[in-house]
């Protein structure tokens, strides 16, 4: 995995998400559908979470690695664990603390959610800077990961929110009785 396809995987998983949110009229976003517990924006806010915590581990590790004096990793990382199997769990995962979304979603949503990413796009400038490829931080129920696997399961974790958000913004649409 190069820095560039890394970035090209969370941008292509982001676009398809605010493109699923920019085909609905902006009320059905904020919507919480019966059957649902989430609106729309919510699940962009869960995703801002992922995005600003995914930054702060992967930013922690890289400045431990740099403390550490290791040297830039190589232009494409291989070797890192599939993870693209969790895509299809996302929805099925325990429930993890501090990543409940606003409820409700706050006015400034989008703008909050893009500076997450933007963050956590910054941030990969210092993964990309050391070789941190052996230093691991815990998941929650996927286990060790070093950060560029961090960086990865972003990706893998917002396509697993696509089919929920299409269900969610789909049931928001129906009429109500």
């Amino acid at each position: 995995m190069t820095r560039e396809a890394m970035h090209a995987e969370l941008a292509a998983a982001r676009s398809t998400t605010l493109t699923m949110l920019d085909a609905v009229d902006e009320p059905l976003r904020s919507i919480i559908p019966a059957g649902h517990t989430w609106s729309a924006l919510m699940v962009l806010d869960h995703l801002r979470i992922l995005d600003e915590q995914v930054a702060a581990v992967v930013q922690r590790i890289a400045a431990r690695a740099k403390a550490s004096g290791l040297d830039a990793p190589p232009p494409n990382i291989t070797g890192l664990r599939e993870l693209s199997t969790y895509e299809k769990g996302v929805m099925d995962a325990p429930s993890v603390a501090g990543m409940e979304p606003r409820a409700p979603s706050p006015p400034t949503i989008e703008s909050d959610a893009a500076a997450a990413r933007a963050q956590l796009l910054s941030v990969m400038g210092d993964v990309w800077a050391v070789d941190c490829r052996e230093r691991r931080f815990p998941h929650p129920w996927i286990g060790p990961m070093n950060p560029f696997e961090w960086l990865q399961f972003t990706a893998v974790h917002e396509r697993g929110h696509h089919p929920h958000l299409r269900a969610i913004l789909s049931a928001a649409g129906e009429p109500h009785a």
